[in-house]
C-alpha cells in the first residue's frame, strides 16, 4: 500500500486502520457477531490512519510470540470501551 500511495494524489490514497482483539465470536452464514468483533471495531474506529490498535487480550497473546514496537494507550482506551459497553 505504501508503494501504491506514493504514486497517487492524497485524495486517492488508501490508508488502513486496524483494530485487533481476541474474544468470542458467533459466525452465522456470512455474518460475524460477538464481543470479539465489537471490541475490534471500536479499536479500529479510535485508531489513527495507518495505525493498528490491539486489545489487552491480543497484546498478552502476542507478547508470548514476538516483541514489537508498542505504545500503551490503556487508560484512554479502557475508559472509552467500558463506557460504550
Amino acid at each position: 500500500m505504501l508503494a501504491r500511495n506514493a504514486s497517487v494524489p492524497a485524495t486517492e490514497q488508501i490508508v488502513f486502520r486496524i483494530g485487533v482483539n481476541i474474544g468470542d465470536i458467533i459466525i452465522d452464514g456470512d455474518d460475524i457477531f460477538g464481543d470479539g468483533v465489537n471490541v475490534a471495531s471500536r479499536l479500529e474506529a479510535l485508531c489513527e490512519p495507518g495505525g493498528v490498535y490491539i486489545s489487552r487480550a491480543a497484546n498478552e497473546q502476542s507478547l508470548r510470540r514476538r516483541r514489537a514496537n508498542r505504545r500503551s494507550l490503556c487508560q484512554r482506551l479502557l475508559r472509552i470501551l467500558r463506557n460504550a459497553a
